[in-house]
């Protein structure tokens, strides 16, 4: 999880290339993206935010390391709360900067890669809720998996290439029943893996078991 964060964060500074929020940048790395303990990264990155001094550019980034620090704590609602204020703040910065023409060409190319990689996440965070469920086919796991469907659905809207984003939507899609589209959610991650030479990515696809499908949540 932590890698799809620093690609993130890594995907987001071109964006917002300025020495004000370069400087900002180095102030979020000190305290909140290098604290450890969880609890206290939760507490430091809010009041980064609630001081009002940081620009909203950063707020992503922030945003981010909460959600993580929730999921280190096996809140993955909360995880996903907070992915999804990443999201917005995110949507809101890159209409700002469209609106008034500094988004660069770079930025362009640069951020609809960043929300399929949220979404992605958002994604994962909550399949780790429904797995949380002791009742794994319950009408909650199921709106568990539709809000997965509907995250995947998004991270390949912004990036048809996200490998990943495709073979996830292959387990969602597999456990609702819907078999064919299970199977071409495969075929493609395994397409753009072979296609970027990622023989890790590769196998690990080439091996998936996909789980199976829940009977009472056919159709539904």
């Amino acid at each position: 999880m932590r890698g799809c964060r620093v690609i993130e964060i890594a995907l987001l500074l071109p964006v917002f290339a300025s020495t004000a929020v370069a400087d900002d940048y180095k102030v979020y790395v000190d305290r909140c993206q290098s604290i450890k303990a969880p609890k206290a990264k939760i507490e430091r990155c809010l009041a980064l935010m609630e001081n009002g001094k940081l620009s909203k550019a950063i707020f992503p980034g922030i945003y981010s390391e909460i959600a993580f620090a929730w999921s280190e704590l096996d809140d993955f609602d909360r995880a996903a709360e907070y992915t999804r204020a990443q999201i917005r703040i995110t949507l809101e910065n890159m209409k700002a900067e469209f609106s008034s023409g500094k988004l660069s060409a770079i930025g362009r190319q640069v951020w609809p890669r960043q929300m399929s990689h949220s979404y992605n996440r958002l994604g994962q965070y909550l399949s780790l809720a429904r797995l949380k469920e002791s009742d794994g086919s319950s009408e909650k796991a199921l709106n568990y998996a539709k809000a997965e469907l509907s995250s995947y659905n998004a991270a390949i809207s912004y990036d048809r290439e996200n490998h990943a984003a495709y073979s996830a939507r292959a387990e969602v899609q597999s456990l609702l029943c819907n078999d064919f589209q299970a199977t071409m959610d495969m075929e493609a991650a395994l397409r753009i893996a072979r296609a970027r030479d990622d023989d890790r990515a590769y196998r690990e696809n080439k091996s998936k078991v996909l789980p199976r499908c829940v009977p009472g949540w056919r159709s539904r």
